[in-house]
């Protein structure tokens, strides 16, 4: 309704060729704070000031915030309206401080946006960017021009910015409730502290893969090697790093002037999370899993160097990933590793390494700082209940009567109220998707376990 009232005086003032914004006037003739006046006196100034109400709009939060805004200052709807009170909704200084419980990465910055213009829209490249105050950037203020009609909705989110203005979220607030401030008049401030609401409940979490891509390099094979001599290059006791290079493939890319962001886990209980590397890599030895994370806004316009030294720090080789190699989502890449200087082209070992490829969302629409997961998970799941395989696995005691990975399987999880299912998928040679366990199998029973002698399902296709 508060819409429709809109329209009724943009008829009016489209009588007259003059549409005009009852908020951008200044009315600095008539008044500043409060008025009295009926459609015949506002129309003039309308018409001095030939402002258009359709422009203003466009600027505006929302057709919805519009009309409430004239709801809540008495802006007169309608040709036969008594005259009324019109309270001009004036701009405020608001103060805003956040302050972080770790520091940041040089290149890292502190943003912050809302369900207003002014804030961004809940939009990653139109978020405001606040000010470190301490050297150690755990301190970040901005101050910004907010009109107080009503209560304002906002989020802080860590982000990086490259040369190109090119910007990459690191991690966000995540509660399902966003940040709340009340109208404010005059000496307006406003202190937080990242990640915790006013209930103390801390959640934050990574950003949502939009415009950049996600790349994994994997050490996880007892053969990943073929070294030529293993007095020059031993790969049982190495530290590994990644690191992205310019054009040049010799010299390492600026992290302040890239978005580029590598980080590492070792795949070992209490170890797990992503970090930042080492200096000179994360230490490796034979059996260990090792997974490189790689955020980059293009990976097939950036080359790595995986660089390798002894644990008494001693360069031992490097290999080049070129750009070229990284066109598919996943598949594992021959590498040759040589031995120091930089330039030497005498191979000490070869290097097979499985990589991944994750792209950004499509629909990127629906991804923005307005609210985390709700859109995918009801209130009304509280726990959700995932069948393992269907209904279950098939190699344990007192298995469910249904083989893992089978449609009578998966009817059975719906018929026990499952909300979703999880299932194997893997190819054959013709590249046909078969839901099965394991990527081989046994002969004579058919439900392989992978372990034994049997028969890949990489080699067989639909005629045997």
């Amino acid at each position: 309704m508060q819409v429709s009232r809109w329209k009724i005086i943009l008829r009016f003032a489209r009588d007259f060729r003059t549409l005009a914004s009852f908020y951008k006037i200044q009315l600095t003739s008539v008044a500043k704070n409060s008025i009295k006046m009926s459609m015949t006196t506002v129309l003039p100034i309308i018409k001095t000031n030939g402002l258009l109400l359709d422009d203003h709009i466009k600027n505006c939060v929302s057709y919805a915030e519009a009309g409430a805004i004239a709801d809540d200052y008495g802006v007169p709807r309608a040709i036969g309206d008594e005259p009324k009170v019109v309270n001009v909704c004036t701009s405020t200084l608001q103060s805003f401080t956040v302050t972080l419980d770790e520091p940041l990465q040089s290149n890292e910055r502190v943003g912050l946006t809302g369900d207003i213009n002014a804030l961004g829209d809940w939009q990653l490249n139109r978020c405001v960017v606040l000010n470190a105050t301490t050297n150690n950037n755990l301190v970040w203020t901005g101050n910004i021009m907010l009109e107080p009609c009503r209560n304002i909705s906002y989020r802080y989110l860590v982000f990086v910015e490259d040369s190109t203005g090119y910007r990459q979220i690191r991690r966000w607030e995540t509660h399902l409730k966003p940040r709340s401030l009340s109208t404010c008049k005059m000496n307006c401030h406003q202190e937080d502290r990242f990640g915790v609401n006013s209930n103390g409940e801390i959640k934050f979490n990574r950003g949502w893969i939009t415009n950049e891509s996600i790349v994994q390099f994997k050490f996880e094979r007892e053969k990943m090697f073929q070294v030529h001599d293993i007095e020059k290059f031993d790969p049982d006791n190495i530290l590994i790093k990644l690191i992205p290079l310019e054009e040049d493939l010799q010299t390492p890319l600026d992290p302040q002037n890239s978005a580029i962001n590598v980080e590492v886990t070792k795949m070992q209980y209490g170890e797990s999370q992503l970090q930042a590397q080492p200096s000179l890599g994360i230490a490796y030895k034979r059996h260990e899993i090792i997974i490189f994370h790689v955020t980059v806004p293009d990976p097939t316009a950036i080359a790595f160097a995986l660089t390798f030294h002894s644990q008494s720090k001693e360069p031992l080789g490097r290999a080049i990933i070129r750009p070229s190699l990284l066109v598919a989502s996943d598949g594992d890449l021959e590498l040759i590793v040589t031995q120091p200087p930089e330039k030497s082209e005498t191979v000490i070992a070869l290097l097979t390494l499985p990589y991944l490829v994750v792209k950004p969302f499509s629909d990127v629409d629906r991804l923005n700082f307005r609210t985390p997961f709700a859109y995918y998970w009801p209130r009304s799941w509280p726990n959700l209940d995932v069948g393992h395989r269907g209904n279950g696995k098939s190699y344990i005691a007192d298995p469910p009567a249904e083989p893992e990975n089978t449609v009578a399987s998966f009817l059975r999880a719906y018929e026990s109220f499952a909300d979703m299912v999880e299932l194997d998928v893997h190819l054959t040679a013709d590249d046909v998707p078969v839901t099965f366990t394991c990527i081989a199998l046994n002969d004579g029973n058919g439900n392989g376990n992978g372990n034994g002698n049997g028969i890949c399902l990489k080699s067989i296709n639909n005629e045997k």
